[in-house]
């Protein structure tokens, strides 16, 4: 079933652009990184800290739960209670070598060390699967001895309200808009926006998932370099629009150049080198604070789905594919596509829920789960060809519209989710028009301008005409010297003279 079977984050839900998911929760504090340093660290009370960033479906899910444990607990003053968004803390998140969302985790508990460390001791959510399990896991536990201090204040006074005060995020304008209000060939050019702010986003939230932390910082090295790597490689050939597609070739040149020196790509670098790219007309500041720009969108993981249908469909025109494999003939670019996107979820995707079941439905092919089953396993995955631009793309919308139906079916929503995609006429009498389906995909992501087979191969034959017909012409020079030398130079026979 699709409700057992996806939690992606990857969900084009209604999400607020806030980024304090703890800002009414009345015993949870929200954190800065120094306020790990200075409080939590030294503080004579015992603490249990949710590291979380703010676009996660799972993220905002557990928000929930989090705040109704602490708040069943509140009557214990000898433990409080903290979150950190590590959206807003990417770099410190990454040194604490946390690669994945949402995680518990429990500081200062006299019976256990690891909990005096500056990452703190994770608490694994199989072993705190409910409310009750959560309140039976503190009251299990041996707490600090406070002694008269034991009735001082939670922290739903003066402490929490100074550091919420330091975390409130500023108002910015939100430009979102509604699909409706759209021209219906614009809506393409409104998701490509969308597609863009994901994209460096993504970037700088998710690059270093899988870094290592060393004394100078943050590296990137060894697969997930590579995986970087291919990742910007496909951007380059297949995003809509030269400027953009040039953006990110530099961006690739510059991870590819760090795989191929041996010495990684470091955090402070990267972030030097994105503070300065723009793609195409978004600035970087979008890739820092990507609140202001979204269009269609209003959240992080609206923008990747846009993304990602965007890729898969530039893949399956045949155009676009015709083009690239004048020069690449040796790949199926739809079976690239949905390589590059399997490599991107698994290695720079900030969700270990989502990640681990997408990966378990992409995957289920390869590890023989599918057999006997059905084709409606994988959503399909394993009938599809490397060349199948339309299966492929058809493949990425059920995926989605699968996620989206599981994660309305989830209990205690604030609002109900939409489908991945709402059309009617996709359907006859219950079974998907596939032809249908894929145009009403093409018609919502996909610019008939966009094809670039003819400025892919106008740049191509420009660079031809300066690079490759000159050097043409001087061999053709050099060849007609040589020539000529050697004519002049042949052995010269004379006949004999007869007497």
């Amino acid at each position: 079933m699709v409700g057992s079977l996806l939690r992606l984050i990857l969900l084009c839900q209604t999400v607020s652009a806030r980024k304090d998911l703890y800002e009414n929760s009345k015993n949870i504090v929200s954190l800065a990184p120094e306020d790990l340093t200075s409080i939590v660290l030294v503080d004579h009370k015992a603490w249990m800290v949710a590291y979380y960033v703010d676009w996660c479906p799972h993220c905002i899910g557990y928000a929930k739960f989090y705040s109704t444990s602490a708040d069943m607990v509140s009557d214990e003053k000898r433990v409080r209670f903290g979150a950190l968004n590590c959206a807003t803390y990417v770099e410190y998140c990454h040194s604490l070598g946390l690669h994945g969302y949402p995680l518990l985790r429990a500081y200062r508990f006299p019976d256990l060390p690891e909990t005096f460390t500056k990452a703190g001791m994770l608490i694994d959510h199989k072993d705190i699967r409910n409310e009750q399990q959560f309140h039976d896991w503190i009251r299990a536990q041996r707490l600090p001895d406070l002694g008269s201090q034991a009735k001082e204040a939670g922290p739903q006074g003066s402490f929490a309200k100074k550091v919420r005060a330091d975390l409130q995020p500023h108002a910015v304008p939100h430009h979102a808009i509604a699909e409706e209000d759209l021209d219906p060939s614009s809506v393409p050019l409104v998701r490509l926006v969308d597609a863009k702010v994901a994209l460096m986003y993504s970037l700088r939230q998710g690059t270093f998932l899988q870094g290592e932390d060393t004394e100078s910082g943050l590296v990137l090295r060894g697969a997930p370099l590579a995986e970087l790597c291919l990742w910007l490689d496909f951007l380059s050939r297949v995003f809509p629009g030269n400027i953009a597609r040039k953006d990110i070739a530099g961006l690739s040149h510059i991870a590819c150049a760090a795989k191929y020196n041996g010495g990684g790509l470091t955090y402070k670098y990267w972030g030097s080198v994105l503070d300065q790219s723009s793609l195409g007309t978004i600035p970087p500041e979008a890739g820092a604070e990507p609140e202001n720009y979204w269009r269609l969108c209003d959240n992080y993981a609206c923008g990747l789905w846009t993304l990602f249908h965007l890729l898969t469909l530039a893949a399956a025109d045949k155009q676009v594919s015709d083009a690239i494999l004048t020069l690449r003939s040796n790949r199926d670019l739809p079976g690239e596509a949905m390589q590059r996107i399997r490599g991107f979820v698994a290695n720079f995707f900030g969700c270990d829920k989502c990640v681990a079941h997408f990966l378990e439905t992409y995957d289920a092919c390869d590890a023989g789960k599918c057999v006997g089953t059905g084709a409606n396993c994988s959503f399909g995955r394993c009938s599809l060809q490397a060349d199948d631009g339309q299966g492929i793309a058809l493949w990425l919308w059920k995926v989605h519209d699968g996620v989206s139906a599981s994660i309305a079916a989830e209990p205690d929503r604030d609002a109900p989710v939409p489908a991945g995609m709402k059309c009617p006429h996709c359907w006859v009498d219950g079974v998907l028009d596939e032809n249908a389906t894929f145009s009403e995909l093409k018609r919502r992501y996909w610019h008939q301008d966009w094809s670039i087979k003819i400025d892919f191969l106008k740049d191509l034959w420009k660079r031809m005409t300066l690079q490759h017909v000159m050097s043409g012409f001087i061999f053709l020079v050099m060849f007609t010297s040589i020539g000529v030398n050697a004519w002049n130079h042949r052995p010269r026979y004379h006949a004999k003279k007869t007497l």
